[in-house]
């Protein structure tokens, strides 16, 4: 990412901001039944508007392991390379422990709409039996909400899409629309332009867990 100048920030809630854009096998209407086969998060401290750190992986499905020609062809992810991976559970503990090594204590997730850690994420957990996540993903900043307030002016979230974002604020798209690693780069770009004309970035949407006794049972065996 290029270097962006300085600007004075106006005082945050957050440290750092963690941009994550999940892709799913998506190859039925109903997204509860999709897994996650691209697992990104891009790591941005606020006051130097850099990207630290950058943890991206590729997720194996279990429940649906061949991947649609439609999901191929808009992912531009292969069969061979879910293959290859890890599946969810592993990717989590990966992730869990890559965010633990951070060392950094007052930061939130940004997510392009609700979907990533309202539907997605918990659907994972629930199918698979997995325990519940930690607090930092059960609570996120969509950024689709401070860009419409701050950008258009509206209490209502009409922001749009990524690509509708950056074009409105004049940021090239960069790499292939809806690769995870990819967007969550451009959705980087969004945030640090809110950051630097005043918008103040702070928590939009929350999930409850319920209490996964389940997956509990299966740890202690």
């Amino acid at each position: 990412m290029e270097r962006t100048p300085k600007v004075l920030l106006k005082p945050q809630p957050f440290e750092h901001l963690l941009i994550m854009d999940f892709e799913a096998t998506g190859d039925v209407p109903d997204s509860k039944t999709w897994e996650i086969i691209e697992f990104p998060c891009v790591i941005l401290n606020i006051q130097t508007q850099q990207i630290e750190d950058i943890f991206h992986r590729f997720v194996r499905p279990t429940k649906h392991a061949k991947l649609s020609k439609t999901c191929m062809d808009v992912t531009k992810i292969s069969q061979e390379t879910v293959d290859k991976a890890d599946p969810i559970e592993r990717v989590l503990n990966e992730f869990y422990q890559w965010i633990e090594s951070k060392k950094i204590t007052k930061f939130a997730v940004v997510t392009c709409g609700d979907w990533d850690l309202k539907t997605m994420l918990p659907a994972e957990i629930r199918n698979k039996n997995l325990s519940n996540p930690p607090d930092y993903l059960r609570k996120w900043i969509n950024i689709k909400i401070p860009f419409s307030k701050h950008v258009l002016k509206s209490n209502k979230n009409q922001a749009g899409g990524m690509a509708s974002m950056l074009k409105r604020l004049k940021i090239p798209l960069e790499g292939q629309h809806h690769s995870g690693i990819d967007d969550s780069k451009n959705i980087c770009k969004i945030v640090i332009r809110l950051l630097q004309t005043g918008a103040i970035l702070d928590i939009t949407g929350a999930h409850k867990y319920i209490r996964n006794f389940t997956a509990q049972r299966l740890s202690l065996i």
